[in-house]
């Protein structure tokens, strides 16, 4: 694979991330319209001429009808998230030659065994963990993020997403419990999802 058609893949899944906070945004917006159009139907029942009470009822179905379009396009850039994700398998290639070994260096082994101690149940990033746990392979944080809390929360700049994206980068970073398979998109891993060999790490020229 040319590394145009690369850059092309990793380009259209950066496009729809951005897409997918565009369009949690705006359901959020046509909710907000809908929602405050309705109470203010409710408590004004009555009180309105028959042309405005024809023009607020048209007004409640059409921010209704743009939520649920909304709410159709997120899942279809979700599954298109999904499928470019997928594609990103196609680039995988056969790693180099290991370099000379200069210096041999104990590392500490990862805890594999304790390192649910780390983590207070209920939390968010416990919930990440298990929901890593039950799939058995890592996932797209961008798919964690919307089957745990909802398509409300996947907005990549801000919110839950955001959050968690830098704790599990810092847990990553500190070799504890979670590991970064991927940054363009973030793809989430376990420590124990990997064979651990030996109890040392060679540093290379």
């Amino acid at each position: 694979m040319s590394a145009d058609a690369k850059n092309k893949l990793l380009a259209d899944i950066t496009a729809v991330e951005k897409s997918l906070a565009e369009l949690t945004a705006a359901k959020r917006m046509h909710a907000s319209r809908a929602n405050t159009f309705l109470d203010f139907f409710e408590t004004t029942k009555g009180d309105l001429p028959e042309h405005s009470t024809v023009q607020i009822k048209a007004m409640i179905s059409s921010a209704q009808d743009a939520e649920k379009k909304t709410d159709m396009a997120i899942v279809d850039a979700k599954n298109r998230y999904i499928a470019l994700n997928e594609l990103t398998g196609i680039f995988t290639t056969v790693p180099p030659p290991r370099p000379k070994i200069n210096v041999v260096m104990p590392i500490r082994r990862p805890d594999v065994e304790n390192a649910h101690r780390d983590l207070r149940e209920g939390t968010d990033i416990y919930k990440v963990r298990e929901l890593l746990r039950k799939a058995k392979k890592p996932l797209p944080l961008l798919e964690m993020v919307t089957e745990l809390f909802g398509a409300d929360a996947v907005d990549v700049r801000s919110g839950k997403y955001a959050n968690l994206r830098g704790t599990l980068c810092g847990y990553a970073k500190e070799n504890r419990i979670f590991t970064i398979e991927s940054k363009l998109p973030y793809i989430i891993g376990l420590i124990e999802f990997n064979e651990l060999s030996g109890g040392f790490k060679t540093r290379v020229a």
